[in-house]
C-alpha cells in the first residue's frame, strides 16, 4: 500500500484524466501489488545495464549514453539502415 503524502493525503488516481486509462483498475493493482514482482524484475534488468535513473533509453540491446531525443531516433535510424 502507498503511504499517505508529505502533506497527508492518501494518493489516489481517480481525479486523473489520462485517456485510455481505467484508473478504478490501475489503482486497484496498485493497492494489490499485482505487479510488483514484474517491476522489481525490471529493475533488477535495468540495474545490470547500468540504468540507475529515468529516462533511460536502449536499442538492441544497448544501452544509450545520452536521453536526449535526438540520440534515440539517431540509434533507431542507424539500426534501420542496417548499422551497427
Amino acid at each position: 500500500m502507498n503511504p499517505p503524502a508529505k502533506d497527508g493525503h492518501k494518493p489516489t488516481c481517480s481525479n486523473s484524466s489520462i485517456g485510455g486509462i481505467n484508473y478504478e483498475r490501475f489503482e486497484q493493482d496498485l493497492k494489490s501489488q499485482t505487479y510488483m514482482l514484474d517491476v522489481k524484475e525490471d529493475f533488477k534488468t535495468a540495474g545490470s545495464y547500468g540504468v540507475n535513473g529515468t529516462p533511460k533509453f536502449m536499442v538492441n540491446d544497448v544501452l544509450l549514453k545520452d536521453s536526449l531525443e535526438e540520440a534515440l531516433t539517431g540509434a533507431i535510424d542507424k539500426q534501420l539502415a542496417g548499422g551497427n
